[in-house]
């Protein structure tokens, strides 16, 4: 997972300029999304959402550098 990554800034989706070869040879292997969406616009609370399955209400990280509780199992 990368964080902060645009889509126009690498190869494999047309920029010339930014060289990308793992990630476009990884693209040109695997599924390519057009479209995602976030449960929060801020980091931690999005990533606990990717690493628990859970919405934000029930991982209960709710800002940037707040720990997920160790009682949500994956």
């Amino acid at each position: 997972m990368v964080d902060q990554m645009r889509a126009d800034m690498v190869g494999y989706d047309g920029n010339n300029i930014v060289q990308t070869p793992y990630i476009d040879g990884l693209a040109a292997r695997s599924t390519i999304f057009e479209r995602a969406y976030s449960q929060c616009p801020l980091c931690t609370p999005s990533r606990a959402s990717l690493f628990t399955g859970r919405y934000m209400r029930g991982h209960g990280a709710w800002w940037n550098g707040m720990p997920i509780s160790g009682t949500h199992v994956l």
